[in-house]
């Protein structure tokens, strides 16, 4: 059952939706999670979160050259 105020909310086509903001070298930056089942979205709303907490950012604006 989904929680108020988790920031998780279902779409009208079914799909659970999940935002949150990251801070990247360029500025805060908002990311959106889409999944069909609440939970998944859940589990991959706090790990983006705990990543957020340990300092990781993924951007995919980042390259590496060698």
């Amino acid at each position: 059952m989904p929680a108020k105020g988790d920031g998780i909310t279902q779409r009208k086509d079914g799909l659970y939706m999940a935002r949150y903001t990251v801070h990247t070298s360029d500025g805060p930056k908002q990311k959106t999670i889409y999944d069909k089942a609440y939970k998944e979205v859940e589990r991959k709303l706090n790990e983006a979160r705990a990543n957020a907490d340990k300092g990781l950012v993924f951007d995919s604006k980042v390259s590496v050259e060698e």
